[in-house]
């Protein structure tokens, strides 16, 4: 027998350790209710193509997709907060990267076609530019890559990207002295998927507008900055388009304007005849109808909105509501340009607003390796594209 008073001791640790483990439970059960409930009155709003599933590895007709083969330290960056480069290239066009990445600093999505033996050598080069470029930081910060290839030419030795340097890794720049003809794709007399590259950038863009461009397109600084200061202050419907013109780089010594001011100083001469153009008539064209665009300043901002009209005038590029634009028609044939013009099409056909931006533009360096050389003997078939085209806006047009 304990003594009475051992035991009215027990009993009252026995019950205090009883109250202190029903009391812990109850407000477990009551938080973890109330955070439930909490959680369903307010959901975190995230937008919603990000709920769709996604796969690393997809199959695309003829082409194989690996998603996500370099994910960016940004890749929490989504919704509203920035804006997503969108774009596309071969090894071979990673020198264009450069300049790219000093003037764009917010996310980028990246396809890169990739065929055969051209999967080593793009490996290498992404190493070169991690441990031996001056882009390295900025790349892995921003750019995420996604890799396409031909079912017919897949790599033999496939595998994930590896961040730790290789042991025998000699600073070759392998995309600084390739030659079109050495790529796998020349090589089998391949084309070019270019809808297809560019819906798997932005397949994988996260933000709520993209951009997408080529590789040889400059946009100017702080553009991410003051397209969404604009969008802060304006109401627009999601089927609008935000068009930026391009203007061509006239001299292999011609400086990168900073902004609109110095653009114009920059092509005065040119306009006023004290200095001959040698551009392509199309080029020139497009320069002449830029000439008003260049003279409406700009008061106390440093982005506007030049006009609004129904008609795609001047939008060789421009930002979209990633959700709401419709898809590249993989199927389309014919030249970049041509391409252009018939997704331009569909968009008209939709009823989308163009919005010409009155401050921002790009300038337009030399064009990616892809663009100069197509494989000699490659069957180009061009489709009626009219039924083509209204095709395509029925479809369109029922999920938008």
């Amino acid at each position: 027998m304990w003594p009475k008073f051992g035991s009215r001791v027990c009993v009252i640790r026995l019950l205090f350790f009883t109250l202190l483990v029903f009391g812990g439970l109850s407000y477990f059960l009551f938080s973890s209710t109330t955070f439930d409930i909490f959680q369903k009155k307010n959901p975190t709003k995230r937008p919603p193509y990000s709920d769709l599933p996604h796969f690393q590895l997809q199959q695309n007709g003829e082409y194989w997709i690996f998603n996500d083969f370099i994910e960016p330290d940004c890749r929490n960056i989504w919704g509203k907060s920035s804006i997503t480069l969108t774009t596309h290239a071969t090894y071979i066009d990673f020198k264009l990267l450069e300049w790219l990445l000093v003037r764009w600093n917010a996310p980028i999505s990246m396809a890169v076609y990739v065929d055969g033996e051209d999967f080593e050598r793009t490996v290498q080069s992404f190493y070169h530019i991690k441990f031996c470029s001056v882009i390295g930081k900025s790349f892995f910060q921003w750019v995420s890559v996604q890799l396409v290839f031909h079912n017919s030419h897949f790599p033999r030795k496939l595998r994930p990207f590896s961040h730790q340097r290789p042991r025998k890794l000699r600073c070759k720049t392998l995309y600084q002295r390739g030659r079109p003809n050495e790529t796998s794709w020349y090589k089998n007399d391949l084309t070019y998927p270019l809808s297809l590259l560019k819906n798997v950038a932005r397949a994988n863009a996260r933000t709520y507008y993209i951009f997408s461009l080529g590789l040889d397109m400059l946009p100017p600084r702080r553009f991410v900055k003051n397209f969404l200061d604009l969008m802060d202050t304006i109401q627009v419907s999601v089927k609008s388009v935000f068009c930026v013109p391009v203007f061509p780089q006239l001299t292999e010594d011609m400086l990168v304007p900073k902004d609109k001011s110095e653009l114009l100083t920059q092509l005065w001469p040119y306009f006023n005849g004290s200095i001959p153009l040698v551009i392509p008539d199309d080029e020139l064209q497009r320069l002449r109808d830029l000439f008003s665009w260049l003279l409406q300043p700009l008061v106390d901002v440093e982005q506007a909105i030049f006009k609004i009209s129904k008609q795609p005038n001047n939008c060789d590029a421009y930002v979209s509501i990633n959700h709401f634009e419709p898809i590249y028609d993989q199927h389309a044939a014919g030249s970049l340009q041509e391409q252009h013009l018939s997704h331009l099409e569909v968009l008209s056909g939709l009823n989308f607003d163009f919005i010409v931006l009155g401050g921002a533009f790009l300038i337009k360096r030399h064009a990616p390796i892809w663009q100069d050389v197509e494989p000699s003997e490659y069957p180009v078939r061009m489709p009626d594209p009219t039924p083509h085209i209204s095709d395509l806006i029925v479809l369109s047009s029922m999920v938008l």
